[in-house]
């Protein structure tokens, strides 16, 4: 339904509030420096094809960085959440079938596959018995009746969206021959950014109580388990399945912290450490 707008004329002032505080497209450049600054290379507001509806939508940024010999694609969607509506993600411990993510591995001849479980390991990005979100809810009060209210399907919108376009970098990282310098490894990850102090978790054990009252963070992940099936020319290998395992949720400030992290010791090229460069 159309919101009833006011006959008052916009003006000059109205406008320049607007751009000072509510813009989405002034949040979505602010994360698009700061990727920068981070010395990712960036693509920002172009279009793909959703892979389930076929229609034709815009992703927000993707960016991407190299190290040694391998690479990180963020898939990244922006989402302006206002101080009365921020975002809580209800997490539980992550199962052992809960933890891994997959990489693309490439050579000279043929791309390869891989997937690798790890929660045996204590390099691993998405660690058995941390917490994971399985449910995320925008939480609110009502201007009428002054109860609290909640709503998934604003953000729920925005993470299809990097869903989305990680389909679209996994195809075009796989499917591709142009690309002639290739690294060992690609991570694609789908990414929500948030501005600062809109993100909350909290977290329940095994039997649904809370262990943890909720409380801001910077960082949480989201469990997918999301795959498909990418057809490729025989000469590469033929067809793949390929499986998101989680999805990032960061706040703006947060953004250093959690790159550091991804390219880290601990991050998602740990067990490729034999191979990977420095640089």
């Amino acid at each position: 339904m159309a919101k009833t707008l006011k006959t008052d004329a916009i003006t000059e002032t109205a406008l320049n509030d607007f751009v000072a505080k509510d813009s989405d497209f002034g949040f979505e450049m602010r994360v698009l420096r700061q990727l920068r600054d981070l010395q990712f290379e960036c693509l920002h507001s172009g279009m793909y094809q959703d892979p389930v509806s076929g229609k034709i939508r815009q992703f927000d940024i993707r960016a991407r960085r190299k190290k040694g010999n391998c690479r990180l694609e963020l898939a990244v969607e922006c989402k302006n959440l206002r101080a009365n509506y921020p975002l809580l993600l209800s997490s539980v411990p992550r199962t052992t079938t809960e933890s891994f993510h997959q990489l693309i591995e490439h050579d000279n001849t043929v791309m390869k596959f891989v997937s690798r479980v790890r929660s045996v390991q204590p390099s691993s990005a998405y660690n058995a018995g941390e917490v994971v979100g399985k449910k995320t809810n925008q939480v609110g009060y009502d201007a009428r009746s002054g109860d609290l209210l909640t709503d998934d399907s604003p953000t729920f919108e925005k993470l299809n969206q990097a869903i989305g376009s990680c389909n679209d970098l996994v195809n075009t990282s796989v499917v591709s021959m142009d690309d002639q310098v290739r690294p060992l490894f690609t991570a694609i990850v789908p990414v929500l950014v948030v501005p600062e102090d809109r993100l909350w978790q909290v977290d329940y054990d095994e039997n649904g109580s809370v262990i943890v009252q909720p409380r801001r963070v910077q960082r949480s992940s989201l469990f997918l388990n999301h795959g498909w099936t990418v057809d490729r020319d025989e000469r590469l290998g033929g067809a793949i399945q390929y499986r998101l395992s989680h999805l990032e949720i960061v706040t703006l400030d947060g953004l250093p912290h959690i790159i550091a992290d991804w390219l880290g010791a601990s991050g998602f090229f740990a067990e490729c450490m034999p191979w990977f460069g420095m640089s």
